[in-house]
């Protein structure tokens, strides 16, 4: 893996960064909700505490505090904010009517009868929707009945019935005995009869100081074989109890509240008592700030834990499990969420009277407010964070680009500290930097000055022996061409003719060590000129088939224009020459055919030069045209010393060409190319011989 990308990994790790300040920040969040429920508790059992030592305010009435004899026929009269047109219609109510407690006869599923039951005043209000179709027979033959206690202990029925929409005065009968009310009128009972298109509604208002604790309804049709009401049934007609919120509770409780903090009181039964309005926060806008795309992803990777919608409850009644756990006599707490996103924390408490539990005060708050800390906190802690580490992965990917340009100018100059001439550079970039790559390049200083000396050493040893090997050579040959053979015995004779052949071998090989030489100073001072290379090719070819009768030497040229040193391309193609004859058995076939070269973009000639002859196996190819390589199996009379086709690929790229080396595809051996430009070239440095 190159080292950018490696940087480039290490710099991802500063995500991580992100992720611990998404920690940081919910940790905040638990510990601000912990705080929250500790002070919502801590509120509820104030509050409840402060209840137990005076339960009644919790019940308008003593019967209130006892058990409902019909619980599920209790009524509970919401509190009017606005006051009520009595016309028979239901639209300045302000909710939906209710379904009826209970029916008899028709559909199930009609829900024929529907209710509102409301307290404004001194006054209560009753709105009676019925689908008498349902019900059975026509809408003026059916009758509503609605049954009151009064406060002097008396049963009271209103019945209403009425033969056209209208203003309607209900007939009055007392049930059960009790003192006469006075205050009893059909007069102070105002009523409205209102057809509809399948039924009737009727709408009310009742003075308070007529109702007692009960109140309730029911609606029979005409034939009498169905019925709907609240009454339990039409026989017993004892209603059930009526509740509503008490002013004075929800005065007191306005005393405890805190900000952002609703206080609810429920009685034994479940109806709210009091209350101390909704908290300033029921009227602010949801936060929003979740919305944005930092939070979005600090929600993605740190989910919230689950949280179950709000129990809904019939109005005037509490619900979900807080409100039950507080009934029961244990303290709770919940967190809910409502209908349009928001979430509320509920603490209650039981409001005891002795042993038994007489009601239940509920603290709710809406726990978004410290969202509204924290959610922005997250946003630009991801937003740094995330800045931070896009900063990172930028200044690591640069400086890792500057790292691997320093890197690779110092692999270029290793690559290159040896031109073609043989001589050292001994100078690497960045070696006055003060980091481990100053100290790298320092290393190769240091170590190519050793190998510039040692090279330069070996580059004069040919020189050297050749030099002080000579006088000694003349001695021994002056020596053994003035010993007269006569006076050598027959037997010795033999010893002195290897002497003869080791002195000339000897003298060979010095020879072959001065034409190394001389060729060093030819491409020195060779100049180049416009000649035929083909022209050259062809005389050359017929000088070699007369020194090589035993060869069949062919050649094949074209006329070819170069510019070049004719002295060193004559010394090439001689080498290459030769190479070929030392490995085509007598009587073989040697080519030589100069072509155009149409592979590259510029012009240029390919000189092929093959052989009968053994084959190039894969791997010498290779290492041909290196120093002192020689593949020969057997030593001949003339010492090899690996250095003819070393001498061409020097010629060849000193003219700024190439050479290649395979089998040949039409003689049984080998073939070796040599291109060379055909245009004009700059002359480049010559390349010195390598050490021998």
């Amino acid at each position: 893996m190159r080292l950018r990308r490696q940087l480039l990994l290490i710099g991802l790790l500063t995500l991580a960064l992100p992720w611990g300040g998404c920690q940081v920040v919910r940790e905040m969040e638990e510990t601000l909700r912990h705080s929250q429920e500790t002070n919502l508790r801590t509120a509820a059992i104030a509050v409840a505490n402060s209840l137990a030592d005076s339960p009644q305010r919790l019940y308008r009435t003593s019967s209130h505090m006892e058990a409902s004899r019909w619980p599920v026929y209790d009524l509970y009269a919401i509190a009017l904010l606005t006051p009520l047109s009595i016309d028979g219609f239901a639209s300045d109510w302000g909710m939906p009517p209710q379904t009826a407690p209970w029916q008899r006869g028709g559909s199930e599923s009609a829900d024929p009868l529907r209710y509102l039951l409301g307290r404004r005043g001194d006054y209560l209000y009753l709105f009676l929707s019925m689908r008498s179709q349902t019900l059975g027979g026509a809408a003026h033959h059916d009758r509503a009945d609605v049954v009151l206690d009064t406060p002097r202990g008396g049963l009271l029925r209103l019945r209403f019935q009425s033969p056209a929409p209208g203003p309607v005065l209900p007939r009055i009968n007392r049930l059960t005995g009790g003192d006469p009310d006075p205050a009893v009128s059909p007069q102070r009972i105002v009523a409205y009869w209102q057809e509809t298109a399948d039924g009737f509604n009727l709408e009310l208002r009742i003075p308070r100081d007529i109702v007692g604790a009960r109140i309730g309804f029911i609606v029979i049709s005409a034939d009498g074989n169905s019925a709907a009401g609240s009454v339990p049934n039409a026989d017993a007609v004892v209603p059930g109890l009526w509740f509503d919120e008490l002013p004075a509770l929800s005065g007191y409780l306005r005393r405890f509240a805190l900000p952002d903090v609703r206080l609810r009181v429920a009685d034994r039964h479940g109806w709210i008592a009091g209350d101390s309005g909704p908290s300033g926060a029921d009227d602010r806008e949801p936060v929003t700030v979740r919305s944005s795309l930092a939070l979005r992803v600090y929600r993605f990777l740190l989910p919230e834990p689950a949280i179950a919608p709000i129990a809904r409850a019939a109005p005037g009644r509490v619900a979900g499990s807080a409100a039950t756990a507080a009934l029961s006599g244990r303290e709770w707490i919940s967190r809910e969420r409502t209908g349009d996103g928001r979430t509320v924390l509920t603490a209650s408490a039981p409001i005891r009277d002795g042993e038994r539990v007489v009601g239940s005060v509920l603290a709710e708050q809406p726990s978004d407010a410290y969202l509204s800390l924290t959610d922005p906190a997250a946003a630009r802690l991801l937003n740094l964070t995330l800045l931070l580490t896009f900063g990172v992965a930028a200044a690591l990917i640069a400086f890792a680009s500057i790292l691997s340009w320093r890197i690779g100018r110092l692999r270029r100059a290793a690559q290159s500290a040896l031109d073609n001439r043989g001589r050292l550079h001994t100078t690497m970039p960045g070696a006055g930097s003060g980091d481990e790559l100053g100290e790298l390049a320092r290393g190769f200083e240091q170590l190519l000055r050793q190998v510039e000396e040692y090279t330069r050493y070996l580059h004069g040893l040919g020189d050297k022996l050749a030099h002080e090997l000579r006088t000694p050579l003349t001695v021994v040959r002056s020596s053994l061409d003035n010993l007269d053979p006569s006076a050598v015995a027959p037997d010795d004779r033999a010893y002195l003719e290897r002497a003869r052949d080791g002195a000339e071998r000897l003298n060979d090989l010095l020879s072959a060590l001065r034409e190394a030489n001389r060729l060093e100073q030819s491409l020195n001072r060779g100049e180049f000129e416009v000649f035929d290379l083909g022209e050259m090719v062809g005389n050359m070819a017929a000088g070699f088939r007369d020194g090589f009768p035993d060869r069949r030497i062919e050649a094949v040229t074209i006329a070819a224009p170069i510019l070049a040193a004719p002295d060193l391309i004559a010394q090439m193609i001689d080498k290459l020459v030769e190479n070929a004859i030392e490995f085509t058995p007598p009587g073989g076939r040697i080519r030589l055919q100069l072509a155009a070269d149409r592979t590259g973009g510029a012009p240029a000639w390919t000189l092929r030069v093959e052989n009968d002859g053994p084959r190039l196996a894969p791997t010498q190819s290779r290492h041909l045209f290196d120093s002192l390589v020689t593949h020969r199996s057997e030593r001949g009379a003339t010492p090899h010393l690996g250095l003819g086709l070393y001498i061409v690929r020097l010629v060849a790229e000193f003219h700024g060409g190439s050479v290649a080396a395979g089998n040949s595809e039409t003689l049984g051996g080998a073939e070796f190319r040599v291109t060379l430009p055909a245009a004009a070239r700059s002359r480049t440095p010559a390349p010195s011989m390598p050490a021998r």
